[in-house]
């Protein structure tokens, strides 16, 4: 009989022991699924970041494309702009030497006439001055 209890009571031990395993195993259990839980959660926040700002880089590039872009217009456009007055400085410039060399033509030849004049008048007077005396 003592052998019997004996038994009896090593049984309740190893129920009681049991008991105790399949205590700490579910609560082993219960903590590792929260974990993994939490870790799927951060794996998918994770996603979530990198998915914007991926989103956010292809923005920027886009942007600064869009401003290289204008940035190269623009810089064609004051290459254009640039040219033209350019042209029209050239332009001017030969008018203006045109105008000086024809100013010059027309002071030259209305230095002439004057004298022509002059001469004219001169001998204007010097018959009026032959023809009274």
């Amino acid at each position: 009989m003592d052998a019997a209890r004996s038994q009896l009571k090593n049984l309740g031990e190893i129920s009681s022991t049991q008991q105790s395993l399949k205590y700490l195993t579910e609560k082993t259990y219960l903590t590792l699924r929260e974990g993994h839980k939490d870790l799927f959660e951060q794996q998918d926040n994770l996603k979530k970041a990198q998915f914007y700002g991926q989103l956010t880089i292809e923005d920027n590039i886009k942007r600064l494309s869009d401003e290289k872009r204008f940035i190269a217009e623009t810089h064609n456009n004051l290459v254009v702009m640039t040219k033209n007055i350019q042209q029209k400085l050239e332009s001017s410039l030969e008018q203006m030497q045109d105008q000086s060399a024809e100013s010059k033509i027309n002071h030259r030849e209305l230095i002439n006439d004057l004298l022509v004049i002059q001469e004219k008048a001169k001998d204007i007077f010097e018959r009026i001055g032959t023809s009274t005396i």
